[in-house]
């Protein structure tokens, strides 16, 4: 019953699901440097009503430390050039206005070209809000052969965002900054929606069935053939009786007092305690006391006399092994005796 409460509750709770899909819209301000100046503006927001400054130059776009030209770029790009001279905050500078963003970023390529012995760093800072005060968000160390295309998180939201980018040190080499874009979510850009969703939960019943194992006994049941010759009137009738397989062999029984019904051997005698075979006549002074056999022994054919014959041989193994080492004994004591009779006194 609480399985099925706790079913009906969990139905019941989702029988009605509300969602919200945010839809994320991306908007940027981007500038490849394609003409020779400072409003250039190929991104989804328009950036051409605040262009590029110059920092500690002459704020001309076509000449002096900074400027925009082709030398060096796949394309145009911004310079900032030092010849063998100490750069102190030298470069440029672009404002967005980021109150379209409810979060972003900039990006941007920069390469540098040494003409021999510069030490100097690239600061990348942000000024937020129109304020006054910058923030670095990235410095390059000016080596020969710089390529980096970094993507800076900024955060968000913020009214106006001011990126700086300014040379420090002694240069005599030449800066190269293209594909400059400040990218973002803009703001208000998330959509509210419900969806409605029916959830049927139905009790699953699983039945478990005792399995039965029944264990039938075999019986093996040996049938006798049995096979009568008539003779001439006044002589006995003779009966065999033969089994049909020879999984079960009936025998007169070897040795001990009970006669044809079988029995243990006499001891001493080394014949193994088996009703595979008959015992017929042996010396008893090998074997040990054999007089107890049956009397019904005197009608075995032949061929029971070889099968006697053949258990004699196996079970008087150890007969042989004792004579092994009897003249094993009485080799070893003649040697010996021979050895003592050679010594000197």
């Amino acid at each position: 019953m609480r399985r099925l409460a706790g079913l009906a509750v969990l139905t019941v709770l989702s029988m009605v699901i509300a969602s919200t899909a945010v839809a994320e819209e991306w908007g940027e301000y981007r500038d490849e440097f394609k003409n020779v100046s400072y409003s250039g503006s190929v991104g989804s927001l328009d950036w051409s009503d605040m262009p590029w400054s110059e920092v500690g130059d002459d704020g001309d776009k076509t000449s002096g430390l900074v400027h925009v030209d082709s030398s060096g770029c796949s394309g145009n790009c911004l310079h900032i050039f030092g010849e063998a001279e100490e750069l102190d905050g030298v470069g440029a500078k672009r404002t967005a206005d980021t109150s379209v963003f409810s979060w972003f970023e900039v990006c941007y390529q920069v390469d540098f070209e040494d003409n021999g012995e510069t030490d100097a760093v690239l600061v990348v800072e942000k000024a937020v809000n129109g304020g006054g005060g910058w923030y670095q968000v990235a410095e390059h160390p000016l080596i020969d052969g710089l390529s980096e295309h970094p993507v800076i998180p900024i955060g968000g939201p913020y009214e106006t965002m001011t990126l700086r980018f300014t040379v420090h040190g002694y240069v005599n080499g030449e800066v190269f900054l293209d594909d400059v874009e400040v990218k973002g979510v803009i703001a208000g850009s998330t959509t509210t929606t419900s969806s409605t969703t029916t959830t049927t939960t139905k009790p699953t019943t699983t039945t478990t069935k005792a399995t039965t194992t029944t264990t039938q006994a075999t019986t093996t049941t040996t049938a006798l053939t049995t096979t009568t010759t008539s003779l001439p009137p006044g002589e006995p009738t003779t009966t065999t009786s033969t089994p049909e397989t020879t999984e079960t062999t009936s025998a007169a029984g070897i040795g001990g007092t009970g006669g044809s019904s079988g029995g243990t051997p006499p001891p001493g005698t080394g014949i193994r305690d088996a009703l595979r075979g008959i015992q017929v006549s042996f010396n008893g002074a090998l074997f040990g006391d054999v007089s107890g056999f049956s009397p019904d022994l005197a009608s075995v054919d032949h061929d029971v006399t070889y099968r006697i014959a053949a258990e004699v041989v196996e079970a008087a193994w150890i007969w042989l092994i004792v004579l092994g080492l009897l003249i094993g004994w009485a080799t070893v004591s003649g040697l010996e005796r021979r050895r003592d009779a050679s010594l000197p006194l």
